[in-house]
């Protein structure tokens, strides 16, 4: 569903930029404009979308390591490694989103924003940081019982 989504957003957006009409893009929660298509504006949409992509695919990985779980094996390299990739792609998409919503500030309203605001709800920064930092935490704990594990078996 999610890739339907991202297909349609980047087909409108070639819609408009071939007929030459302003339209509005929604960058961090932020309404900006644009009214013609520069390379800047073009770049920005650009980005835009791969952050988007970033995130689906983090959403795709957390669904085969939950996937894995079904098969009642537990503390396998898949599940560590996936653990460590969500994390990072998590990491990775708030660093983005924060870079894109500098530039668009620079290059649409032509000024530099510097600042810091604390959102509440589940598609803030933070609680998307902390996640993040959680499910690479949870790929360190699953290596170090993966190999207490394969301890255990050897000397049974």
């Amino acid at each position: 569903m999610l890739i339907i989504d991202v297909a349609f957003s980047f087909i409108t957006y070639t819609m408009f930029i071939l007929y030459g009409e302003s339209f509005t893009i929604s960058i961090n929660d932020n309404q900006k404009e644009i009214v013609d298509l520069s390379f800047s504006s073009g770049l920005l949409i650009i980005s835009n979308f791969a952050v988007t992509l970033v995130i689906t695919y983090a959403i795709y990985l957390l669904r085969k390591l939950i996937r894995s779980f079904f098969k009642n094996s537990f503390f396998i390299k898949l599940q560590i490694a996936l653990f460590r990739l969500i994390g990072q792609l998590m990491v990775l998409s708030i660093v983005l989103q924060l870079l894109v919503h500098f530039f668009s500030t620079l290059l649409l309203e032509q000024r530099v924003k510097f600042g810091f605001s604390v959102e509440s709800g589940y598609y803030s920064s933070l609680f998307i940081l902390s996640i993040g930092l959680f499910f690479i935490y949870l790929s360190k704990l699953f290596d170090k019982s993966r190999s207490l594990q394969e301890e255990n078996d050897l000397t049974v």
